[in-house]
């Protein structure tokens, strides 16, 4: 599985880098928000961890760029779909709400617990989303 992690506190980068390639993730490290939006033009991802704040282009506005997909490559475009988890260091419900609504699926506060965060992850891959999805076949098919 391949996550895309744009987080501008390198310390924490390293930290998170470390224990999600420990628990056998491939992750690409963007240290500010127009590195992410350009890995995520180039590349397929299965999951993308948005710090709120991040330099050049905020977090939000990344995540939107991605849900929005207008400014991904052919290939890249499959990142549309896939789950978003926005890392920040408030817990007002109103930043939750503004991620949330710019195409988040999940929100979580930093300090980061490593397990909690490896079960958010587990759960949003678990989810289906992003998931390519058989088409639906009724009656014959033509041979």
């Amino acid at each position: 599985m391949k996550i895309l992690l744009a987080e501008d506190d390198k310390d924490l980068a390293d930290s998170l880098v470390k224990g999600l390639t420990f628990n056998r993730y491939q992750v690409d490290w963007a240290g500010d928000g127009e590195t992410g939006l350009a890995l995520a033009q180039v590349n397929v991802y299965d999951l993308a961890l948005l710090d709120f704040y991040l330099p050049k282009l905020g977090g939000l506005e990344l995540c939107r760029k991605i849900r929005s997909g207008s400014e991904l490559g052919a290939d890249a475009i499959l990142n549309q779909e896939i789950p978003i988890l926005v890392l920040t260091g408030e817990s007002a419900i109103a930043q939750k709400v503004l991620c949330l609504d710019a195409g988040a699926d999940d929100h979580m506060v930093k300090p980061v617990d490593l397990d909690e965060l490896l079960a958010r992850i587990r759960a949003l891959l678990r989810s289906g989303h992003g998931a390519a999805i058989a088409p639906l076949a009724m009656g014959r098919v033509a041979a």
